[in-house]
């Protein structure tokens, strides 16, 4: 419920069951939801926190006019407790700390706050020159004076804003205990979410020793999603086979929300591409399976049978996208490798002989691509001398790992914003493809025998002999429906 509700500035409250009492600070960019939730609300719900939860109207890192009101109804709640717990994130994380001493903290959980957006105080990016930062902000720094209890700070340090505001913030206030959670990002909740683990988190935070909460973040994060997501996107290029493993690993599998990796298009079109100029195309093959299953059902099928085609390949570009076509605009583009993101026929490199040529389908009619006359023309004929090829790219490559189309106007070229040109002088990166087998399923043995029970035997002995004789006087169909309708 709110129990306060300013020009900026709004307090919730939660009553739990819990021997101490928890203050959260909402981060930026949710201010539309100010009145409607609060900062770690699921959690406290479920788990019975007792909780009060600010949140606000304006992106000024509750710096505000409505600032004192809300402190006191913060104290009223917390004096009856002997035990204050504050967790903030980004903007609610400045103030989680600057907040400390006046609510009385014993243990704070800051998690990627900015020291200051002052820019005569320390270098501010523009953005929150623009967006954020107004004339009362001014000389916000967070002061040892201000700060009180254990201090836990957790940034990204592959993040560089963030590492440098943890840089400033350790020069200002030694006394911080500074969270290194790797590959976070700016919005370290989002590796450390899941309502029991954030609960043995807060658990922690309110009576456990610093260790505790080392070990409470470190568990929490070992077993999210978004954690895991990050780490294997890192590693996709340089070691794609030990992530496919990882990614088709038990471990993985027994994950909830497993879901949200396999719709992670980076990293499955990188995945699947390092595989196969590895020359690993039976682990992408199984891989790209499973990945679709997955990010569209949630898991995967039990006891499938599949064939690999080795006739007609998927064309894989360097930024992982698939080569498809656009029929409206008579373009080549790239789409996304599992979920299609994009309006156009998945182009196949289909086998005629020696060759390899792109194809599509239409209305299931099998469709080859010409280039004449600076145009993409449909075609039928494999004579055609403008048919649109696609060949091994190196003269040294006899694992066939990379392909290349070549036109009159130049070799054919993925861009990162999934645009497909076909003009590109010189054959690099950019210009090469590589070939993922198609899959094709076979109907499961328990449907295989099932007999057709659309219309009864006695009722297709009867059509067999009655509505098909000539005897012009015999009911038709439509009469005898007509009848049983009466």
């Amino acid at each position: 419920m709110i129990i306060f509700e300013g020009d900026e500035l709004v307090v919730h409250y939660h009553q739990g069951n819990t021997d101490y009492v928890l203050v959260t600070f909402e981060g930026a960019h949710e201010t539309k939801n100010a009145t409607k939730t609060f900062f770690g609300a699921p959690v406290v719900r479920k788990l019975g926190i007792t909780c009060v939860g600010v949140t606000a109207k304006v992106d000024h890192w509750y710096i505000s006019p409505d600032t004192l009101e809300v402190q006191k109804h913060i104290l009223n709640i917390t004096e009856k407790f002997s035990n204050t717990v504050i967790i903030g994130i980004s903007m609610g994380a400045y103030a989680a700390l600057s907040w400390s001493k006046i609510l009385n903290a014993d243990t704070v959980f800051s998690m990627a706050p900015k020291w200051s957006l002052d820019p005569e105080e320390c270098p501010v990016h523009e953005y929150y020159l623009t967006h954020n930062f107004r004339e009362n902000m001014k000389g916000m720094g967070i002061r040892k004076d201000q700060v009180q209890g254990r201090l836990f700070v957790a940034y990204d340090p592959l993040d560089e804003g963030d590492w440098e505001q943890s840089q400033l913030l350790s020069e200002k206030i030694p006394e911080i205990n500074i969270v290194n959670t790797y590959y976070s990002g700016h919005v370290v909740a989002h590796s450390l979410s899941g309502s029991n683990l954030f609960g043995e988190i807060i658990a922690a935070l309110a009576h456990g020793s610093n260790q505790d909460v080392y070990a409470a973040i470190a568990k929490s994060r070992r077993f999210n999603e978004n954690n895991l997501n990050a780490r294997l996107t890192r590693a996709s290029d340089r070691h794609a086979g030990l992530v496919a493993k990882t990614l088709m690993s038990c471990s993985v599998m027994r994950l909830q929300r497993k879901q949200k990796i396999f719709q992670n298009e980076a990293l499955m079109g990188h995945v699947l591409y390092n595989l196969l100029i590895s020359n690993r195309a039976e682990e992408a093959t199984k891989l790209y399976e499973t990945a679709t299953e997955i990010a569209v059902f949630g898991d995967i099928e039990k006891d499938k049978k599949t064939s690999v085609s080795e006739e007609r390949f998927l064309v894989l570009s360097q930024h992982g996208y698939v080569l498809c076509y656009n029929a409206r605009e008579k373009t080549f583009c790239g789409r996304n490798v599992i979920i299609t993101d994009r309006e156009g026929l998945d182009v196949y490199a289909v086998r005629i002989n020696a060759d390899l040529v792109l194809a599509v389908n239409i209305n299931m009619v099998e469709t080859y691509f010409s280039f004449r006359e600076g145009k993409i023309k449909f075609t039928r004929a494999l004579d055609d001398d403008h048919l649109i090829r696609i060949m091994p790219a190196r003269q040294d490559d006899e694992a066939y790992r990379y392909y290349a189309v070549r036109t009159e106007a130049g070799y054919m070229c993925s861009h990162p914003d999934h645009r497909i040109t076909l003009n590109a002088l010189n054959l690099s990166d950019w210009e090469c493809f590589t070939l993922l087998p198609s899959i094709a399923r076979s109907v499961p043995e328990k449907f295989q025998d099932i007999p057709d029970v659309s219309t009864p035997s006695q009722e297709k002995e009867n059509l067999s002999e009655s509505s098909f004789s000539p005897d012009q006087n015999s009911p038709s169909f439509w009469q005898r429906w007509r009848h049983r309708l009466k």
